[in-house]
């Protein structure tokens, strides 16, 4: 018996400008060099709620958008509610259900336009995570093989 544990690639959804440097992925976000003051949380999922909390609490003001009404619709509800509630103490907002339409990335900010919350503006030191899922790595696209 073997196991393939290929991984996966964050996926990147076409309204997020990811040529632009203030735009983050779950493998970019672990080269970030300086912190900015806000940052704008593309997914609530279980990478999107821990990056969300992490952020919270180096003292960076998070919005989380969400495209469900509740974080992790897989797990109890009980202990979402719970998970929501820290969250929330940690200042995170959260828009939920809410989708983004548009990104504006200019010099200084991002200007955000959602579905639900008409605009976000984030001046000044500004980050874009996305967290709205992983892809399943090819193994043909990586190199890797198996003889049958």
């Amino acid at each position: 018996m073997f196991l393939i544990a290929t991984g996966s690639d964050p996926f990147h959804p076409p309204v997020l400008p990811f040529d632009d440097p203030r735009i983050y992925d779950s493998d970019t976000i672990l080269d970030i060099h300086d912190l900015p003051r806000t940052m704008l949380i593309a997914g609530g999922g279980v990478i999107g709620c821990e990056y969300a909390c992490m952020f919270a609490a180096l003292g960076i003001d998070v919005h989380l958008v969400e495209g469900r009404d509740r974080l992790l619709t897989f797990m109890d509800t009980e202990l979402i509610g719970t998970l929501t509630r820290c969250m929330g103490a940690m200042d995170v907002e959260m828009h939920m259900p809410d989708v983004i339409e548009e990104v504006d990335a200019g010099a200084d900010r991002f200007i955000h336009t959602c579905y639900n919350y008409p605009t976000l503006t984030e001046i000044y030191k500004y980050a874009t995570y996305d967290a709205l899922g992983q892809r399943a790595r090819r193994l043909a696209s990586r190199g890797a093989g198996a003889a049958t």
